[in-house]
């Protein structure tokens, strides 16, 4: 209970940097995008450092040194065991984090049972897909449809992937997604880390082999089932993918893929929790009439940038910026319960 009377001191921004935000989110757009704070999840056994303060630090680090922020993009697993507490806390946190834009956010598969019971509606209220559309980009965004740590898509949301990649063709596109693209950033070989679709009629997955570890986690799924997802990339033009979920281990250079014309970059996490890794995640930077964006890889616990995890992304037209990010309105814009 002692979670409902936490309070959370203000995140302000820094008085000597508001005249120049407007004039520099002119000329550069800041995107920040984090994954994985799993706040209800403690990192050492006194229960000193909660996913929540991993959060606030991070929001105090991005203000204070990483320039103005045009919006926040959350890709999953916001609260540990998806209490109303954990829930209370983000939505506090995300209240006084002001002058950072709107933030967006999606279901990652610990918040799943908080979309059941009404939890991520109530305190979050994002839709668990969406499309962010800012000025002639789209950012086509999924959250996890289960609570396993596989990335199982149904059918109705594969086919709303394709049309919607599809439709904006014209566009830079974006896609952005809880689980991985199997067989593409580091970790992603493990299919209870990637996205995939079964049909009725797939073979049972393959059993483990003789002599394995039995606390190895069964496999989830099908070759097929993966390369149902993995293949849209093949056939439809994605300039860019990321992704949350894997964070076992800490960043490298395999956690950034290039794949035909696709750059897959894994963004997780902004807790500690299951690997001795700092506190990280990913501003991206934007400039208008330029096609290529910095992807920065960003240490909260150095408070610095890394320039040997980030990278640049080559899109096929110049960015162009009209307006604020803002979702498209669109009558299949939310998966039906």
């Amino acid at each position: 209970m002692w979670l409902l009377a936490w309070v959370m001191p203000a995140i302000a921004a820094p008085a000597n940097t508001r005249g120049a935000d407007a004039a520099d989110t002119a000329a550069v757009r800041r995107v920040w995008v984090w994954s994985d704070v799993h706040i209800g999840l403690c990192t050492n056994s006194t229960g000193e450092r909660d996913g929540a303060a991993w959060l606030q630090d991070a929001v105090a680090d991005v203000r204070d040194h990483a320039g103005p922020i045009a919006c926040v993009l959350s890709l999953g697993d916001i609260a540990n065991s998806a209490a109303r507490a954990q829930y209370v806390q983000y939505a506090d946190i995300r209240r006084r984090a002001t002058g950072m834009g709107p933030w967006f956010e999606y279901p990652g598969n610990h918040d799943y049972a908080g979309v059941k019971d009404g939890l991520w509606a109530e305190y979050v209220a994002s839709p668990r897909r969406f499309i962010l559309a800012d000025g002639n980009g789209v950012w086509i965004c999924f959250g996890a449809e289960a609570g396993g740590a596989g990335g199982r898509i149904s059918e109705d949301t594969l086919r709303w992937l394709r049309e919607s990649i599809a439709r904006y063709q014209d566009r830079n596109v974006i896609v952005c997604s809880h689980q991985a693209v199997s067989r593409t950033v580091q970790g992603s070989q493990k299919d209870w880390c990637a996205l995939y679709c079964p049909v009725a009629g797939d073979p049972l997955p393959e059993p483990l082999p003789a002599g394995a570890n039995p606390s190895t986690p069964q496999r989830e799924t099908t070759d097929a089932a993966l390369q149902r997802v993995a293949r849209i990339v093949d056939d439809l033009r994605v300039d860019l993918w990321l992704c949350g979920h894997i964070h076992g281990s800490k960043h490298t250079a395999d956690s950034i893929v290039r794949r035909g014309k696709t750059t897959f970059i894994n963004v997780a996490s902004l807790t500690p929790a299951y690997g001795n890794h700092p506190s990280s995640s990913f501003v991206l930077e934007f400039r208008n009439g330029v096609r290529t964006v910095n992807a920065r890889y960003r240490d909260h616990d150095a408070e610095k940038f890394d320039p040997a995890l980030s990278t640049s992304v080559e899109f096929p037209y110049p960015w162009r910026f009209s307006g604020p990010p803002a979702i498209e309105p669109a009558k299949n814009a939310t998966i039906p319960h």
